[in-house]
C-alpha cells in the first residue's frame, strides 16, 4: 500500500507534541520565540556538523526576483537563471537584483542553503543544505505599476502570464533533483508534471496561507505526486491554527515567526523582519531533503519522500495522516536516522488512477501519463466511455477560446478535488 492510499487518521494533539520535535523542547505559550527557532528545533547545526550540508543535490527555486549578494548566500553554489519577464515597456526585467522586492526569492533560496551570515551584528537566515547546487529561477516580479500588490510576469508579447511552465520545464531540462515553488499557482502543465514524476524530480508547493474550505489548496499542490507544504508554529501547530486542514496537505515544516531578511515592512537589506507562511516552510523542507540526500546518495528522489512521509516526527509510527498536518511534521534527524534505499523506488504521493470505476474521477496528470508504458487499449471508442475526460471536454476548448479554457480549468479542478477527498 503506497503512502498516497492511506486513510486518514487523526492525531492527537499530545500525540503530535511527542513527534514535532526531534531532540530539542517544543517552545512553551509564554515564550517568546526567536526568529530562528527551526535551527535548533530541527538539529540543522548537528545535520552540518555531521556532513549533511546538501552536497551533490541541485535544487531549483522557482520565486520571484532574487538578491545573491546578501551575506548568507555569500560563497553558496548559488546560479540565477536568465530573466523572461518583461516590464510594460517592454524591457526585461532582471531576476537578479538589489531591489527590496527580490526579498520573497532571496528569503525562499536562504532557507534552502544560507550559510547564517549577516550583516554586522546579525545572524542571517539559514538553511539546512548550504551546499547544495541552487538555482534561482525568477518566474514573477513585484509590479505596482500594474497591478498594485500582485505578482506578475508580462510575456515577449506584452501578454501577462505566470512563467511557471516556462521555468518549471527550464529546472527539469537543467537537470534539478528537486524543484521547490513558493508562489500562488494554478494548475501546472500536466505533461510537464508528469516528466518531474517520470525522472523522480522532487517537486514541492507550498499551501494557501489563508484558511480554505473543504476544496483546499487548488493548483499544483493538489497535482498527482506533488508534495503539499503547510507552515507550523514553533508549538506543531498550523499556521492557521490547531485543527485547522487542508486536504492538500503532505507534510508540514517550520514556516511561522521566521527571520527574514528585508521581509515585510523593511526599508533596506540590512533590516530584519518576521515573517509566516509556506514561502517559508516549502523552501525549508526543500533543504531538509537535500541534506539527507547527500548523506544518501545513492537514493533515488522517490526513496528520499519514501521516508519523508515515514519518518516524520522523533519516533518510529505507522503510516498515517490527516488533513492537518499531513503524513507529519517533516524530521531532519529521523530521516538522517534510516536510510532511504531500504524503500521502493516509487514516489508515495502518486495515485494509481486507472483503479477508479468512474471515469470522472483522475489526477492530474494521469497514472498513464505519468508511465505512458502501462495504458492499456480502450475497449471501447465512445468518447469519455474509458478515455480521458480532458479529452471529451478538449472540444469546450478548441470551439470556445479563452471561455473553454476557463471551463475546461473548472472541470480538472473539480475532478481532481474529488479524487483528492477519495485518495485520502
Amino acid at each position: 500500500m503506497t503512502a498516497a492510499m492511506v486513510r486518514r487518521s487523526v492525531w492527537s494533539a499530545a500525540a503530535i507534541c511527542a513527534l514535532a520535535f526531534g531532540g530539542a523542547s517544543a517552545a512553551s505559550a509564554d515564550e517568546v520565540v526567536p526568529g530562528d527557532w527551526y535551527v535548533e528545533t530541527w538539529g540543522v547545526q548537528e545535520s552540518l556538523d555531521a556532513g549533511n550540508d546538501g552536497a551533490g543535490v541541485q535544487v531549483a527555486v522557482i520565486d520571484t526576483q532574487f538578491n545573491p549578494e546578501v551575506p548568507t548566500l555569500q560563497g553558496v553554489d548559488l546560479t540565477i537563471a536568465p530573466p523572461i519577464c518583461y516590464d510594460q515597456s517592454g524591457a526585461l526585467v532582471p531576476a537578479a537584483t538589489d531591489s527590496l522586492e527580490a526579498a520573497h526569492g532571496t528569503n525562499s533560496v536562504s532557507l534552502i542553503a544560507g550559510t547564517g551570515a549577516g550583516y554586522p551584528g546579525q545572524t542571517g537566515v539559514r538553511g539546512a543544505a548550504p551546499r547544495a547546487k541552487v538555482t534561482g529561477y525568477a518566474a514573477a516580479y513585484s509590479a505596482p505599476g500594474f497591478s498594485t500588490g500582485l505578482i506578475q510576469c508580462i510575456d515577449v508579447d506584452g501578454e501577462p502570464t505566470s512563467g511557471i511552465d516556462e521555468r518549471f520545464e527550464d529546472a527539469l531540462d537543467d537537470g534539478a533533483d528537486i524543484i521547490t515553488i513558493q508562489l500562488t499557482v494554478g494548475l501546472l502543465d500536466s505533461e510537464l508534471v508528469a516528466r518531474a514524476m517520470r525522472e523522480g524530480v522532487i517537486v514541492l508547493a507550498g499551501l494557501d496561507n489563508e484558511p480554505v474550505d473543504e476544496m483546499g489548496t487548488l493548483g499544483l499542490a493538489m497535482q498527482n505526486g506533488v508534495v503539499g507544504v503547510q507552515a507550523i508554529d514553533a508549538y506543531g501547530d498550523p499556521q492557521n491554527g490547531a485543527g485547522s486542514t487542508d486536504i492538500a496537505v503532505d507534510v508540514a515544516a517550520p514556516g511561522v515567526g521566521m527571520t527574514a531578511q528585508a521581509g515585510p515592512g523593511a526599508t533596506s537589506w540590512e533590516q530584519q523582519t518576521i515573517q509566516s507562511g509556506t514561502s517559508d516552510a516549502t523552501p525549508f523542507t526543500a533543504g531538509v531533503l537535500a541534506a539527507v540526500w547527500s548523506k544518501y546518495p545513492d537514493a533515488t528522489g522517490n526513496q528520499i519522500l519514501q521516508s519523508m512521509v515515514r519518518n516524520t516526527g522523533l519516533e518510529d509510527h505507522e503510516l498515517t495522516r490527516d488533513d492537518s498536518l499531513g503524513y507529519g511534521i517533516l524530521s531532519l534527524r529521523h530521516m538522517l536516522s534510516e536510510d532511504p534505499t531500504q524503500y521502493d523506488d516509487v514516489n508515495p504521493l502518486i495515485v494509481d488512477d486507472r483503479e477508479f470505476t468512474d471515469q470522472a474521477e483522475f489526477e492530474f496528470p494521469r497514472y498513464e501519463e505519468i508511465f505512458p508504458d502501462s495504458v492499456t487499449p480502450a475497449p471501447s471508442d465512445e468518447p469519455g466511455q474509458n478515455g480521458s475526460l480532458l479529452s471529451a471536454v478538449m472540444p469546450l476548448l478548441l470551439i470556445g477560446g479563452g471561455i473553454g479554457l476557463i471551463v475546461l480549468i473548472g472541470v480538472v479542478v473539480l475532478i481532481v478535488v474529488l479524487v483528492r477527498r477519495k485518495k485520502h
